[in-house]
């Protein structure tokens, strides 16, 4: 019997969990198309990640049916550390993206509720705001989306910065999908950071955090969901 380790050492094998990770359901068409490479290569493998329990497999309700693909909790362990070895403590700290997610949780008391309000917040302050935040953008069904923001969580996560807790609060009436809200929260380590951070930060970058705080954080997230696709998805689709 194949181990784990040989699995996910395969090609394409991190490729598809990563995915998955990012994006929680994808058909296998879907996935081909954000891979890329060989049809059949990526397929066997998503038969033995299956086999192998990483994966979880369901067909569509609505036609045409579709196979959608998704981790299970193992999968996800399995991938969250497999993200985490890509990157080092060191390499997270001294990247400017990271450093924004750290001290927007640390200025609004250790706490900043829904991913997706963060995503949504990091691209603001990039395209709003003028700040430098690195990471590359994509308009997905929720607006601008990052995967290396969701990469950087779990490793900030790993190195135990932050926890991030899940809530169930249903599931989508179209396709079925669980509705996830993630609340990142700033461990006594990752508080003690921000606090270095925010010591080495402009004041006036300072400011603008608190200021996109205090305009958009208690604002209903359809509503912010809403603003920023009214305002920038006229854009570039790429958003990079």
């Amino acid at each position: 019997m194949v181990s784990i380790y040989e699995l996910v050492s395969r090609e394409k094998s991190f490729d598809i969990l990563n995915e998955l990770l990012s994006y929680g359901e994808l058909t296998v068409s879907e996935l081909l198309k954000k891979i890329g490479g060989s049809a059949s290569t990526i397929t066997r493998r998503i038969n033995e990640l299956i086999e192998a329990g990483l994966i979880l497999e369901r067909s569509s309700k609505k036609w045409p049916y579709k196979r959608l693909l998704r981790l299970t909790d193992y999968g996800k362990r399995i991938a969250k550390r497999l993200r985490s070895l890509k990157l080092d403590e060191k390499s997270i700290i001294e990247r400017s993206p990271a450093r924004w997610i750290l001290l927007l949780a640390y200025l609004n008391n250790g706490i900043f509720e829904s991913v997706t309000r963060l995503v949504k917040f990091l691209f603001l302050l990039r395209e709003e705001y003028g700040l430098k935040v690195d990471y590359d953008f994509v308009w997905y069904k929720y607006g601008p989306f990052s995967k290396d923001i969701l990469m950087d969580l779990d490793a900030m996560e790993t190195y135990d910065f932050l926890t991030i807790d899940q809530e169930l609060l249903g599931y989508d009436s179209e396709g079925g999908e669980p509705v996830v809200r993630k609340t990142i929260r700033l461990t006594k380590k990752g508080e003690k950071l921000a606090r270095e951070l925010l010591f080495n930060t402009p004041q006036g970058y300072v400011d603008i955090l608190k200021k996109i705080l205090e305009k958009y954080y208690k604002m209903p997230l359809k509503n912010l969901k809403d603003y920023v696709y009214s305002r920038y998805s006229e854009k570039d689709p790429h958003l990079r």
